[in-house]
């Protein structure tokens, strides 16, 4: 939110937050207890400072797969890297590559749909690299 989108938005869980330390871990909502709750959306704003990179890998990532998730039909993770107002790379089922994004902001944003699934969610790490 916000002209500079400056604010993220908080989940109703508490989820989602601005990253600004050099590095750090994230679980999504209720990770530890091996489900996350339905209809959800948590955004995380990794921000460097300018002319800095960004680095993510997942540490676990099990998220609801209808097959579809491009189309906004299941849960999913969106990595907005080609912009924040733009549709970015969606990731679904159990499998989710390693993020290196050349700019020092990268939004991430994990949206689950209202229909309840037993999967556990995700865990990553980040990593503001400054050049």
């Amino acid at each position: 939110m916000g002209d500079t989108c400056e604010h993220v938005v908080v989940s109703k869980s508490g989820c989602g937050a601005v990253l600004t330390s050099v590095s750090g871990t994230v679980e999504s909502s209720q990770f530890s207890k091996g489900y996350y709750p339905n209809d959800e959306d948590c955004y995380w704003l990794i921000q460097g400072p300018p002319s800095s990179k960004i680095g993510v890998t997942f540490h676990s990532f099990d998220v609801d797969d209808e097959g579809d998730c491009q189309w906004c039909t299941c849960d999913y993770l969106e990595a907005k890297v080609y912009g924040f107002e733009k549709v970015g790379q969606r990731f679904c089922g159990s499998y989710v590559r390693p993020i290196h994004h050349n700019f020092s902001s990268l939004l991430l944003h994990f949206h689950a749909d209202d229909t309840w699934s037993m999967n556990s969610g995700l865990k990553f790490s980040y990593h503001i690299i400054q050049m």
